[in-house]
């Protein structure tokens, strides 16, 4: 990452769930440090896992079921636009989760579940990633004007002329 760039740890916090009152910055320091290491997409993972860590400490808090916690504040649109999401089906991967798992019977005290010496715990996080796409265009290229393409490395499907 170049030593300028903005780590984006908060980019989803506003857009995983439908609260309003709630805000989230990101705020550009120079450090005298060795840049920091992503895991797997820079900043929305640490973002996301400590969004969610905090929503499962508050459902602790409040007596409630995470998941249930999680739902309430369930965003079916975008939180900030009003737009529908292109694609979510985060509600419906909490059910399947929670069947699949048990969670139902699992006991939601901290180590109150055990299988011999060992303690058993359930947990759960939500994951909302947020794809900025820039503006895009249709270009249409004419045979003429294509680069030159080995015959081997041309698809073998037949594709639909775009209209």
């Amino acid at each position: 990452m170049h030593a300028d760039s903005l780590y984006p740890v908060t980019v989803a916090t506003t857009a995983a769930y439908a609260c309003p009152n709630v805000t989230a910055r990101d705020k550009r320091v120079r450090l005298n440090i060795p840049p920091i290491a992503h895991m797997r997409a820079p900043g929305l993972a640490e973002g996301n896992f400590a969004l969610e860590s905090l929503l499962d400490e508050l459902s602790y808090e409040l007596g409630m079921d995470p998941i249930e916690l999680r739902l309430r504040n369930y965003a079916a649109v975008h939180p900030q636009t009003g737009l529908p999401w292109s694609s979510k089906a985060l509600r419906e991967c909490y059910e399947a989760g929670a069947e699949r798992f048990g969670w139902a019977q699992r006991e939601p005290a901290v180590g109150a579940m055990r299988d011999g010496r060992w303690l058993v715990g359930y947990g759960m996080a939500g994951m909302t990633f947020i794809q900025n796409h820039a503006n895009a265009r249709r270009v249409r290229r004419s045979a003429a004007t294509a680069p030159h393409t080995p015959a081997a490395a041309q698809p073998t499907s037949a594709r639909a002329p775009a209209p």
